[in-house]
């Protein structure tokens, strides 16, 4: 008799706990320019309207300096390709300019029939301290959807995960 009552109390507090170790998560859409993604509740979000710029914000610890953030914008581009955006938009001679140490590692490009996304790393230095920004970019017909999320070198592998629970939850449109 206590094992068979036994059995049905481990099972659920064993669903419990794991709905309870879940992160909670919020939706946001943006109807004027066709896309949706899902984020960590936590996450401070600012949007501008008027040009479709979402950024999201980690909360920062005390004393941090660098943002932990993730945005999103869109670009109109009817010219070419995804690659030739990323010639134009990401030259590596402009970003030089600002960053000395610079650099660009690739992560690939994907195609199907309706989306051609192409993903990068960019890593630079802001005040002596290392930075990893994970560039996505996908385009949808003649939009090109620029996702970046930039982290602390030191910190990057703690958030990249999150980045891209992001990233692959947006729904263009």
């Amino acid at each position: 008799m206590i094992s068979r009552l036994f059995s049905p109390i481990v099972l659920l507090m064993c669903c419990f706990t794991t709905m309870a170790q879940a992160k909670q998560m919020s939706n946001y859409q943006n109807d004027t320019f066709g896309y949706s993604f899902d984020y960590p509740s936590g996450w401070e979000i600012e949007e501008n309207l008027e040009s479709g710029t979402t950024t999201l914000y980690v909360p920062l610890a005390k004393g941090e300096t660098i943002y932990k953030q993730l945005q999103i914008s869109v670009a109109q581009w009817e010219e070419g390709t995804l690659q030739e955006f990323v010639d134009v938009s990401f030259a590596e001679g402009v970003w030089r300019k600002l960053y000395p140490d610079f650099t660009i590692s690739d992560l690939g490009e994907t195609e199907n029939s309706e989306e051609n996304t192409r993903s990068f790393e960019m890593h630079y230095s802001i005040d002596d301290r290392k930075v990893v920004m994970l560039c996505c970019l996908k385009q949808n017909y003649d939009r090109v959807y620029i996702i970046l999320a930039a982290s602390p070198q030191d910190e990057y592998n703690t958030y990249k995960e999150q980045f891209m629970g992001v990233i692959n939850s947006l729904n263009i449109w």
